[in-house]
């Protein structure tokens, strides 16, 4: 399982919009669930900071993540995120380090 972050800071005249977005049939919600391999993308809000959310979006495999980083669907949520008024970070992809291994655990960007 993939675990891929995201960071945003959205203006208070938009957050409304922003969230539907990632709602149960918002534009999000449609783009990513087209996707192989996508299970689900959570968003939440900073507490006590109404203008940071952070998503967490879920991959069954490395492969189904990286297939998505090459696909149109990921060209037109780029499309979507320089069009909205928006900061926003790619934190980074993660997974859970496997038992036994002694390494810290890996991120890939």
């Amino acid at each position: 399982m993939v675990y891929v972050l995201h960071l945003y800071e959205v203006d208070e005249e938009t957050r409304a919009e922003f969230e539907s977005a990632f709602d149960d049939g918002g534009f999000v919600y449609h783009l990513l669930s087209s996707v192989p391999g996508h299970l689900h993308t959570h968003l939440m809000r900073r507490e006590g900071a109404s203008s940071i959310y952070l998503s967490i979006t879920f991959w069954i495999k490395a492969e189904d993540y990286a297939r998505f980083r090459t696909s149109l669907e990921k060209v037109v949520f780029e499309h979507w995120i320089e069009l909205s008024p928006l900061s926003f970070s790619h934190i980074g992809a993660f997974h859970f380090r496997n038992h036994g291994d002694n390494s810290a655990g890996q991120a890939a960007a």
